[in-house]
């Protein structure tokens, strides 16, 4: 972990969204992406999904926590969801 960079969690990175977020932060020299979920592909590495980006990183896709104390490290967080999804996930981040 290195304490200069952003910690970023991103909700919903298997469509097309976010996978050029992804892309843009995984090249950003101050951001750490410390989890991204999708959970239609939880378990499977983000490289599976997004060939465009094999080499790049070793995340794998996760469930979304559910309880605001799994974001309590995280500086900052991306919904690249739909807005019905993104509205499920927003008290979460909230009560960080």
């Amino acid at each position: 972990m290195d304490s200069n960079k952003i910690r970023i969690g991103i909700y919903g990175g298997s469509g097309y969204g976010g996978s050029e977020l992804l892309r843009i932060l995984l090249f950003h020299p101050n951001a750490e992406i410390v989890f991204v979920t999708a959970n239609e592909h939880a378990g499977k590495s983000v490289s599976e999904v997004h060939r465009n980006l094999s080499g790049l990183t070793k995340l794998i896709f996760r469930t979304a926590p559910q309880e605001a104390e799994a974001l309590v490290d995280i500086d900052c967080v991306f919904l690249a969801l739909p807005h019905g999804q993104a509205m499920d996930v927003v008290p979460v981040c909230q009560g960080k």
